[in-house]
C-alpha cells in the first residue's frame, strides 16, 4: 500500500453519477468501511515504524557516543551527538518513511471526511435536480 494507490482508488471512488445518485448514496457505508480499514492498517504500520525509529535512535546514540561494540572513530562531545544522528543516512531515511506514513494517514483522514460529506452532496444534487424540473423543494 502506498500513497499513489490510495490517491488512485479515491479518484475512482469519489466520482458520483448524476443518473445513479441512489446507488451512490447506498455505496457510502461501503466506501467508508474500505477507507477506515486502510486508515487502521496504515496507522498500525506508522506506529510500528515509530517504535523501530526509537530503537534506531538508541543504536545510533550508542554508536556515536562510543558505547557500541564497534564505536565511532571520533570522540564526540555530548552536544554534538545529536548533529551526527540527524545527519546519519539511515536515520534520515527512517524519518522520511515516518513522514510518508503520516502523509498517508492524513490523506485517509481527509478521504473519510469527504465520504462523510457525500450524503449532503447527494442530497444537494437531488434538490437542485428537482429545482431544475420545477418541483417544489
Amino acid at each position: 500500500m502506498n500513497l499513489e494507490m490510495i490517491e488512485s482508488m479515491w479518484q475512482k471512488d469519489s466520482q458520483l453519477d448524476d443518473e445513479k445518485l441512489d446507488h451512490d448514496s447506498l455505496a457510502i457505508p461501503r466506501r467508508h468501511a474500505k477507507y477506515l480499514q486502510l486508515l487502521n492498517q496504515v496507522t498500525l504500520l506508522r506506529d510500528q515504524h515509530e517504535l523501530k525509529l526509537k530503537s534506531l535512535y538508541r543504536d545510533l546514540w550508542e554508536y556515536y557516543t562510543g558505547k557500541s561494540e564497534k564505536p565511532f572513530h571520533l570522540k564526540l562531545l555530548k552536544q554534538d551527538v545529536g548533529i551526527y544522528i540527524d545527519s546519519d543516512e539511515s536515520w534520515q531515511k527512517a524519518q522520511l518513511k515516518l513522514r510518508y506514513y503520516n502523509q498517508m494517514v492524513d490523506a485517509l483522514k481527509s478521504i473519510l471526511t469527504a465520504i462523510n460529506n457525500q450524503s449532503f452532496q447527494i442530497k444537494n444534487a437531488i434538490e437542485f435536480a428537482k429545482l431544475l424540473k420545477g418541483y417544489e423543494v
